[in-house]
Formats: structure tokens, C-alpha cells, sequence
């Protein structure tokens, strides 16, 4: 059997939000996890001209991936459909994989043979699925309803290049997009829509609100006969809202009030997937102490997050002696060429 770990990413700089160690940190933690996963396809999108490209994005020589350094593949793509285009674009690249994950690089793994538990979990599953962390079971998307804020001319081009298509249905969108798809149901998809160009093709649209692609995320896989279905009912999932919160994301309504929600005594798992968010150098004291009474054993999780968190003081700890062991060797340098000038002026 192989399995196929795509991690979604982007090194453009557009935002007050510092994105610099995010992809690290998802590598030195997956270095840490016990996986018997074939490979990890790391997608580099080329940077919009508008951004501020980060040219040490994909330079691991700081931090220890020892462990799946020879699983991993980087490759090179267009940024069309955000991650959602990217998991495409990585599929195509090898249709051997019995099996493809995707996360995105500030989405790292969390359970060990993470695989094995979710191909179990998307085995239960009858039909053709997309095995996903979330969704809202009481929300259902229309694509000809959510273009309509788009300008004239951006919804003229996307609809002239739909016209065999249903779009005036009402389907289920991932949520958390994070998920897994077996290649029985790649093979699906490819019977709807012909080829992986047709499908870049459909991404290829300049939405201004780019989460549309993670509509169209949905759309696909509902045009293609696939269901989408979660692991909501059985294991934690936490979702960090950029630039706010984590939350617990295994229930419909408002997901930032779930802290205020009557607890009816549920359990769930420890979670598949989570957002480094969770982890070192941020405080998610108040988060676990809301989360405790939802684990079926919170011990479990939190003996796993301590040994996981550990992983990132140590590079922390490992790139302050590099960093001072750098100084250090400037100091020195700096002094002999001190000393070299006042010998120079003496004489």
C-alpha cells in the first residue's frame, strides 16, 4: 500500500501574520510522529508578484528531519486554487498512491499511524468519500449563490467554462478541508471531468474572495458523485481562526462560542490533525482547560502534546546556540580586526 502525505503551502509574505517557521514546525513534528507513510509532497507554488516571497521557506537545515528527510518531495507549481488547486496539481504528479492526505503547513499531524486510522474510518464509509476532520452538517452551498458578490466580468468567465456542469445544486463543503481520498474515488473524479487540466482550469478563476476555491473544493467532489464525511463524532478537531483562536470545531452553530455550549457528557478521541497554533510559543493553557472533559482519556493527549511541544523547545533551544555561536564568532572577528588596525597604526 502507498500513501501520499501533500502539504499545501505558500511562501508569500501578505499579511502582518508571520508565517516564517510554519512549515518547519509541521516537519520537525512529523520527524517526531510514528508514520509508515510512503512519501510527503511538499507543493511550492510560485509567489504572486504583488507578495513578499520568503526565499528560506523550504530550507530545513535547522531543524531535525532525520527521520522522513528521504520521503520528501518538493514540487513545483502554478498558485491556482490556493492548497485546494495544489492538492490537484499533486496527485496528478503520481497516480500510484493508493491513498493521498492533505494538510496545509500550518496543519500538522498529531496521532501516530495517523494512515492506518484513517483509511480504518474511510472504510466504513459504503460510497466513494472524501474523509475530512469537520463540517457543518447543517449548512448546505449553491455555486451560482456564492459567486454573486463577485464583479460581472469575473462570473461571465467562470460560467462560460461551466456550461456542462451543475452548479445550481446544494452540496457539502469540508469545513476543515484537511482529509483523506482513496484513488478509487481520483479515478471518479477524472471519469466527470476528463483530465486534471479541466479541473486546474475551473480553479483557474481570480475569485476576490479566494476561499470560493474551498467551495469549489466541494463542488467537485459533489459533481464527481463523491460524498464528503468527517471524523467530527469521533476524535477532537481544533481549527485556528488566523490572527484570533483556536477552537474546538466538532459541532454546528458558532464555533467560537463552543466554550459556552451545555456539555451533554460527549467523548472524542484525540485528535488526527492539529494547528501548530496549539503548540510552543503559544500559551493554550485556557483552550486545554475547556478541552479536558471532552477527551475520552485527556492523559493520553496531553503526555502525546508535551512530548510533541518538546520537540519545538529544542529547536528553539538549538537555534539560540547556533544563533549565539554566530555571534560569538562575529565578536572574535571583529576584535582581530580591531587589533589589526591599531597594529597597522602603530607602525
Amino acid at each position: 500500500m502507498k500513501t501520499n502525505l501533500v502539504i499545501g503551502t505558500y511562501s508569500g509574505k501578505y499579511s502582518l501574520v508571520n508565517k516564517t517557521n510554519k512549515l518547519r514546525t509541521v516537519l520537525s513534528i512529523l520527524n517526531k510522529i510514528n508514520t509508515n507513510i510512503t512519501q510527503i509532497t511538499i507543493m511550492k507554488p510560485r509567489v504572486n508578484a504583488e507578495h513578499i516571497e520568503d526565499t528560506n521557506y523550504y530550507n530545513f537545515e535547522s531543524i531535525d528531519i532525520s527521520n522522513i528527510q528521504h520521503k520528501i518531495k518538493i514540487i513545483d507549481c502554478e498558485n491556482i486554487g490556493i492548497s485546494y488547486g495544489q492538492f490537484f496539481t499533486a496527485i496528478r504528479h503520481n497516480m500510484d498512491f493508493d491513498y493521498h492526505f492533505f494538510i496545509e503547513d500550518d496543519i500538522t499531524v498529531f496521532m501516530d499511524y495517523f494512515e492506518n486510522y484513517m483509511i480504518n474510518e474511510l472504510h466504513q464509509i459504503p460510497n466513494d468519500a472524501y474523509l475530512c476532520l469537520f463540517y457543518f452538517r447543517s449548512k448546505k452551498w449553491n455555486m451560482i449563490d456564492i459567486i454573486q458578490p463577485e464583479n460581472k466580468d469575473t462570473q461571465a468567465h467562470f460560467l462560460n467554462k461551466m456550461t456542462e456542469y451543475n452548479l445550481d445544486s446544494w452540496f457539502t463543503v469540508p469545513d476543515n478541508s484537511f482529509g483523506i481520498i482513496s484513488r478509487d474515488s481520483v479515478m471518479k473524479i477524472l471519469d466527470r471531468f476528463k483530465s486534471f487540466d479541466v479541473i486546474n482550469n475551473i480553479f483557474n478563476t481570480k475569485f476576490s474572495g479566494i476561499w470560493i476555491h474551498q467551495v469549489l473544493f466541494g463542488w467537485i467532489f459533489h459533481e464527481s458523485g463523491i460524498e464528503v464525511h468527517d471524523i467530527a463524532e469521533k476524535n477532537v478537531n481544533l481549527f485556528y481562526h488566523t490572527g484570533k483562536n483556536v477552537t474546538m470545531c466538532n459541532f454546528d452553530g458558532d464555533l467560537h462560542k463552543w466554550k459556552d455550549r451545555t456539555y451533554n457528557n460527549e467523548k472524542f478521541d484525540i485528535p488526527v490533525f492539529v494547528p501548530i497554533e496549539i503548540f510552543h510559543p503559544f500559551d493554550q493553557s485556557d483552550l486545554f482547560l475547556h478541552l479536558e472533559k471532552y477527551f475520552i482519556d485527556y492523559d493520553n493527549f496531553i503526555t502525546k502534546y508535551r512530548v510533541l511541544n518538546e520537540v519545538l523547545l529544542n529547536e528553539v533551544l538549538l537555534n539560540e546556540v547556533l544563533l549565539n555561536e554566530v555571534l560569538l564568532n562575529e565578536v572574535a572577528l571583529n576584535e582581530v580586526a580591531l587589533n589589526e588596525v591599531v597594529v597597522t597604526n602603530r607602525l
